[in-house]
């Protein structure tokens, strides 16, 4: 196998489905995520770790005071805010 070979599968994943079940669609802050996770490839490939990224995003709209440089000032406008209140990257070896 030539060196290029080898470098381009390292570089290119696999071609492999995932699928993650949870046993709800939707959770409170700080309740625990339980569900399965399923990996399958037509093809063989060495992997270290398999990892998940969740993400717990809150978004709100609210009326705020922006600046309209059309009209030269501030306008109350409907914004849309959203802030991150969770973030985890569980992996999982074997």
């Amino acid at each position: 196998m030539s060196f290029f070979k080898k470098f381009k599968d390292r570089l290119t994943a696999p071609s492999a489905r995932i699928m993650l079940q949870l046993n709800k669609n939707s959770f409170e802050l700080g309740e625990y995520a339980e569900g399965s996770l399923s990996v399958s490839s037509d093809e063989d490939f060495d992997a270290k770790e398999i990892r998940c990224e969740i993400q717990c995003v809150e978004e709100a709209k609210r009326m705020k005071y922006v600046n309209d440089p059309a009209l030269n000032r501030q306008v109350m406008r409907e914004v849309t805010e959203s802030a991150t209140l969770y973030s985890a990257k569980p992996s999982f070896g074997g």
